[in-house]
């Protein structure tokens, strides 16, 4: 695998609470650039195992390593779930998911490679700025065989401890159109807030539930009580892309990838204000 380089470029976001400028809050993140999120979208392994391995190389590259990088193994299953930790002052913590297998009637790129391959940009969007929560990047394995890598996750956590996720946030399936937000699924807080944050870039966001298409690795953390927001881009004429031979490159448009990244770069570091208080 060809090694990427990172590049990026900081940015201050000022967002402005409706009521009063004085209320004003400086969102610190790192703007990913369209050829580095290109060029780790272009790797799109074949298999689970080259994902995985891309994955950790894609982390490393940005300066998740060691501890901070493991794997957690999953019962039943040849591969594990990788996890991310960009530890903060707090114990509270964000999850921020995406599944990195994929059904054979294609080469799995929108769904989910596109979402897997964002978490290391996710990452270093937030890294070289000391933060307050704790955030986990997760690659959950065999989401497509039953959410098998999400469930043993929160099976994992401690159910005494769960009150310290604050919020996961699942990316499954971006890049067709503009950001959707998976309404009927989403904590309104969450949502409410993700709406915010799309206002103050101005850029698109719409609501598409997909209750009737399938499930995602966010309903492990619903059923579990825990807050989510589910993002995708799963539109009617976009849907029939998945688990189908069109799930290739050519289905990702880059402008919508790049929004979907630069917005959810915005909203952790939102995150990071309006949960870490």
């Amino acid at each position: 695998m060809q090694r990427v380089h990172s590049a990026a470029a900081a940015l201050s976001l000022i967002l402005l609470h409706a009521s009063s400028l004085v209320t004003a809050q400086q969102l610190e993140f790192t703007v990913i650039r369209p050829n580095v999120l290109q060029d780790r979208l272009s790797v799109a392994p074949t298999t689970g195992r080259e994902r995985k391995s891309a994955l950790t190389s894609l982390f490393q590259d940005t300066g998740c390593k060691g501890e901070m990088l493991r794997e957690q193994p999953v019962k039943g299953q040849k591969l594990g779930n990788l996890i991310c930790e960009l530890p903060g002052a707090s114990t509270d913590t964000v999850i921020i998911g995406a599944h990195f297998d994929h059904m054979n009637a294609g080469s799995g790129v929108v769904d989910n490679w596109t979402g897997a391959s964002l978490l290391p940009s996710l990452y270093q969007a937030l890294a070289a700025k000391p933060r307050r929560l704790t955030y986990l990047f997760v690659a959950f394995t065999a989401e497509e065989n039953g959410l098998i890598g999400s469930r043993a996750f929160v099976k994992a956590w401690p159910k005494e401890d769960r009150d310290r996720i604050k919020a996961m946030i699942n990316v499954d399936s971006i890049g067709m159109s503009t950001t959707k937000i998976w309404m009927s699924r989403s904590d309104p807080k969450l949502a409410g807030g993700f709406i915010r944050v799309a206002r103050a870039l101005q850029l698109p966001v719409s609501g598409a539930n997909v209750d009737q298409v399938g499930n995602s690795d966010s309903a492990s953390f619903a059923d579990a009580k825990i807050p989510v927001l589910d993002i995708h881009s799963v539109t009617s004429a976009t849907l029939s892309t998945l688990h189908s031979p069109f799930d290739n490159i050519k289905a990702v448009n880059m402008q919508y990838l790049e929004e979907t990244c630069k917005l959810l770069s915005a909203y952790l570091a939102f995150l990071d204000y309006s949960l870490g208080q």
